[in-house]
């Protein structure tokens, strides 16, 4: 887990980070290169559990190679993922995250 989420994650966001990171590590799962951005929107007027503001955003990882455990796994993906943020402690932080695959975001 890096410095950055733990500054900028809270809640169920978090808490879903530390398990991917962990698996990570138990599986030596590794990406390369990483993952591009394509776009970043914000989402006025969307809310999960109360967020006070979204944002929605493309990620191509069809370039990236993932191995896990030493094995190659299958080509990367296009994402997408809309992000809810919370004040928490005085701060904006990711509380809670939708992600999903598709062919093009």
């Amino acid at each position: 887990m890096t410095d950055v989420i733990r500054e900028t994650a809270a809640g169920v966001y978090l808490d879903s980070r530390e398990s991917f990171y962990q698996d990570a590590r138990e599986n030596k799962t590794v990406g390369k290169p990483l993952p591009t951005i394509v776009w970043i929107k914000r989402l006025p007027g969307f809310s999960k559990e109360g967020s006070l503001a979204a944002l929605e955003v493309c990620v191509d990882a069809t370039k990236t190679v993932v191995t896990r455990n030493g094995k190659q796994l299958p080509e990367g993906e296009m994402f997408f993922g809309r992000f809810y943020f919370n004040r928490i402690d005085g701060r904006l932080k990711i509380a809670n995250a939708d992600i999903g695959k598709g062919p093009k975001c």
